[in-house]
């Protein structure tokens, strides 16, 4: 019996080592959840939405209000669109407050949008924001991240900017939405050709 307990310990042991010396670094391949994300972004794709990623970085005061913005009541049309062809129930804020987004974006810039978030999750927090462009129209969600249980969640309003990529929305006009439960905000943006 010993001899099966030692065999059994030694191939554990040599199953650790060949597992950690050999593995590869960073996110291990995952089959079926990358060819769900390459399905769902054809069927995007097929319907006229291009897709990119903001970033989100956590502010304590905010520059004073700017731009034009509309509070909304009801969502625009190209949200109901959207929201058939991206999997899963979106998480919304209640509503943005304290807004600053610029009207202008000079081509190969960075877009910064400053705003306050009132949030109806207290385990729950903003990790980035998933932008959907089609045509005119820019539609702004954000991604959420449940906090570990041991961590005091962030004071409700949330304050933060939101970043664009550079090069992320070609020349032209659009309406820029950032989609709410209660009331989403809304103003135009223009990006001058080089």
């Amino acid at each position: 019996m010993a001899g099966v307990a030692l065999a059994i310990i030694a191939s554990l042991a040599l199953y650790t080592f060949f597992r950690l010396h050999f593995a590869k670094p960073g996110k291990p391949h995952e089959p079926y959840v990358e060819s769900r994300e390459r399905t769902d972004q054809q069927r995007l794709a097929a319907a006229g939405w291009a897709h990119f990623e903001g970033d989100f970085e956590p502010l304590a005061e905010l520059p004073a209000p700017r731009g034009t913005i509309r509070p909304m009541a009801q969502r625009p049309d190209a949200a109901l669109d959207l929201s058939q062809l991206t999997p899963g129930a979106w998480i919304l804020p209640v509503e943005y407050e304290n807004l600053a987004a610029p009207a202008a974006l000079a081509p190969g810039q960075s877009y910064t949008v400053h705003f306050q978030a009132r949030l109806d999750r207290a385990r729950a927090q903003i990790v980035g924001f998933d932008l959907y462009r089609k045509d005119s129209d820019v539609l702004v969600i954000p991604r959420w991240e449940q906090m570990p249980a041991g961590l005091v969640p962030r004071e409700h309003p949330v304050s933060g900017r939101m970043l664009w990529p550079a090069g992320a929305v070609p020349a032209g006009r659009y309406r820029v939405t950032l989609l709410a439960v209660k009331e989403s905000a809304q103003w135009d943006l223009e990006v001058s050709p080089k």
